[in-house]
């Protein structure tokens, strides 16, 4: 797997699922003062709440549409920006993403959540120099009432660039944030594995798949931990159950290819 977040499917279902957590937590929130009276003020939360119902059902352009309208009535609402970054992100528009954020943030410097949004986005762009500190201001914050997000990327970041302490510290900081967090659960497997702790590694894969039971790319990884450990049986029943989960998908084939493999003579 790619470390580059860049062109690769985990990057952008890591950040999309970063920011559909997100966007939940501001829906329905306004501030700022009114640029062209009350009038004004109710046409773009109108058009903000159209942007948003098009965001939560995947038609980006049309959410993108309405938000600039929105903008345009009531630019100084940092919710209005951070919601734009969010379909510019979902767009594949990462640099426009980037300036409708810190436009949020400069709006109001409290606004966490935006300002994990803007993390997420310099991963996906492969600044993480530029993420770290963002992050860890955020777990930094004792209000933040989702410190296990911020946790998560730092894991990431620090896999990626195989500092393993590191990533498996913060993935443990996650999961004591949020117990049920497959995300981290899964992050730490994948750092047991490259520090040959392969018990490990199958204990936190079970801990994902039991957070999260449709967790395919969880249930791939568990299998290559059961094959590591000698467990044949269970390697095979994992690697069936991602590709029941996902057959028409990489981690599908990926999982169909190991079974393959395992039904070859000998094994």
């Amino acid at each position: 797997m790619k470390a580059d977040l860049r062109g690769s499917g985990m990057g952008r279902k890591l950040v999309a699922g970063i920011l559909a957590a997100a966007v939940a937590l501001v829906l329905g929130c306004q501030t700022g003062p009114v640029k062209s009276g009350p009038e004004a003020r109710k046409q773009a939360e109108a058009s903000r709440n159209l942007g948003e119902a098009f965001m939560a059902d995947g038609q980006y352009r049309q959410a993108l549409r309405e938000l600039e309208k929105s903008r345009d009535l009531f630019e100084t609402s940092a919710e209005i920006h951070y919601d734009l970054g969010t379909a510019y992100l979902c767009l594949e528009q990462p640099e426009l993403a980037l300036a409708e954020f810190k436009r949020a943030i400069e709006l109001n410097p409290h606004y966490t959540v935006a300002k994990n949004s803007l993390g997420a986005t310099y991963m996906a762009l492969g600044r993480y120099d530029e993420a770290i500190p963002v992050f860890e201001e955020l777990c930094g914050n004792l209000i933040y009432a989702t410190p296990q997000f911020p946790l998560l990327n730092l894991g990431f970041i620090y896999y990626t660039r195989k500092d393993y302490a590191k990533a498996e510290s913060y993935y443990k900081k996650a999961v004591e944030a949020a117990p049920d967090f497959a995300q981290a659960w899964r992050g730490l497997g994948r750092t047991y594995m490259a520090t040959a702790r392969m018990q490990d590694a199958v204990g936190a894969f079970e801990r994902a798949v039991k957070a999260a039971p449709f967790f395919a790319q969880a249930f791939l990884e568990l299998g290559d931990a059961y094959e590591l450990t000698g467990q044949g049986e269970k390697a095979v029943a994992s690697w069936k159950r991602a590709a029941e989960l996902s057959p028409d998908s990489d981690v599908g084939h990926q999982a169909g290819d190991r079974l393959s493999r395992y039904a070859a003579p000998g094994k």
